[in-house]
């Protein structure tokens, strides 16, 4: 199982400058891919308290009966046994899965966050800190800003998952998981817009070609009173110099070249 693990450290609020940054609030979860079979070995004692493991935000139920997520449980435990303490939630039905257990929830954007009553029945619901939606805009989403609220100024946001390959329904043939190369493929709409549709274990997720990014808005989220922000690389294949770029756009705040700001300045509509 092939999931997001978000890791919590001050790297993006240092670059941005402790001047501008509170030091109680100096933390970022930049998000990484790995696999699970691999997490005992790629993570040492002194960083556990400083991981955060993401769950897929689609959870299909893999038993029958009473049996229900076994395999998703399963995996929580193992990694609570292990010694890690704290998850980033996608779905509400996912908090099912610790039983009590005493672990630390973030609500990751999946579960919106558009107004300070979702804020605080989030809070209420157990989560530590809630995410702000990327399809927010700039004057909604001031309205959240707070200590226990985590800002994306960077990623690739999944436009919508399907069930089904892309690549088999284009070539009407699948070789099967074990012989199937495909990784991804990009398409294009009626108005020229151009996608990008991924392989995730013979699922297509599809996101845009250009990354959502507020980057160059760091100083007017820092005036407004923001102080927690998130990059996320989960999806495309970033290289060394495509992530040093990205860093340094957020050192210099520079915009991303071939990005989008999706609502923030247009507005909900």
């Amino acid at each position: 199982m092939a999931d997001k693990i978000a890791k919590r450290s001050n790297l993006v609020n240092n670059i941005i400058t402790n001047q501008d940054v509170a030091p109680s609030t100096q933390r970022m979860r930049g998000l990484l891919r790995s696999c699970t079979q691999n997490y005992k070995h790629i993570f040492s004692s002194i960083a556990r308290d400083k991981i955060v493991f993401s769950l897929p935000a689609i959870m299909r139920d893999m038993g029958n009966g009473f049996e229900t997520y076994e395999y998703y449980k399963k995996f929580v435990q193992e990694l609570m046994v292990q010694g890690f303490r704290q998850f980033q939630l996608s779905n509400l039905g996912a908090m099912g899965l610790f039983k009590g257990a005493d672990v630390k929830w973030y609500a990751d954007y999946p579960l919106y966050c558009l107004n300070p009553l979702s804020a605080s029945k989030l809070r209420q619901s157990g989560f530590c800190r809630y995410t702000l939606s990327p399809e927010d805009d700039n004057e909604n989403m001031q309205m959240l800003f707070s200590a226990n609220a985590d800002l994306i100024i960077y990623q690739d946001t999944p436009l919508f998952t399907s069930e089904t390959c892309v690549w088999a329904n284009m070539k009407r043939t699948c070789p099967g998981m074990k012989q199937c190369s495909f990784k991804q493929v990009t398409v294009e709409n009626e108005f020229g817009d151009k996608f990008m549709a991924m392989n995730d274990r013979c699922k297509t997720v599809v996101i845009s070609d250009k990354p959502f990014s507020l980057i160059h808005y760091i100083p007017k989220l820092l005036d407004a009173g923001q102080r927690d922000f998130r990059i996320d690389l989960c999806w495309r294949d970033y290289t060394p110099d495509m992530i040093k770029g990205i860093f340094s756009g957020i050192q210099n705040r520079t915009a991303i070249k071939y990005s989008t700001m999706g609502n923030y300045e247009r507005g909900l509509k």
